[in-house]
């Protein structure tokens, strides 16, 4: 399983390639997984890229599940996820419906975030992180981790 971390700014060309850090590519490779991101909207503010065995189990968490909401969740994924080759320079191609619907622009931050990466547009990311690192400050006591760990 990739672990995917960091932060990286990028900028999504005219065409909508954007490129992927080394880190992440480094990773698919060490992972034996092939040179392609299933790229999809979870959530409303960025766009998900997922290796192809950690979206396979993604989707398989909402396919074992029964109720409604599970499978329109499935369905709205599935029908919003693309197959993104790496083409030789570690760019994929993001489709213009989905740099719409997360309001990508140019600007972009990449996150990795353990078994997937984000993208975000860079305005969009700074103004979510301020108001993420307010919500943590005014309360410090909720981070739910071993104290060893943080």
């Amino acid at each position: 399983m990739p672990l995917f971390t960091g932060r990286f700014e990028y900028s999504v060309d005219d065409k909508g390639r954007l490129s992927v850090p080394s880190r992440h590519r480094d990773q698919l490779e060490r992972e034996q997984q092939e040179a392609v991101l299933f790229i999809t909207q979870v959530k409303a503010e960025c766009l998900h890229a997922y290796a192809t065995h950690e979206f396979q189990q993604f989707i398989e968490t909402f396919s074992q599940s029964s109720d409604e909401a599970s499978r329109e969740a499935l369905r709205q994924i599935t029908a919003n996820t693309i197959e993104c080759p790496l083409d030789k320079q570690g760019r994929v191609m993001l489709p213009k419906d989905l740099l719409a619907k997360a309001g990508i622009k140019r600007d972009v931050v990449l996150l990795g975030v353990a078994k997937h990466i984000q993208v975000w547009d860079r305005q969009r990311y700074d103004a979510w992180s301020l108001e993420q690192a307010a919500r943590l400050a005014a309360r410090p006591g909720s981070l739910r981790a071993p104290a060893d760990l943080v």
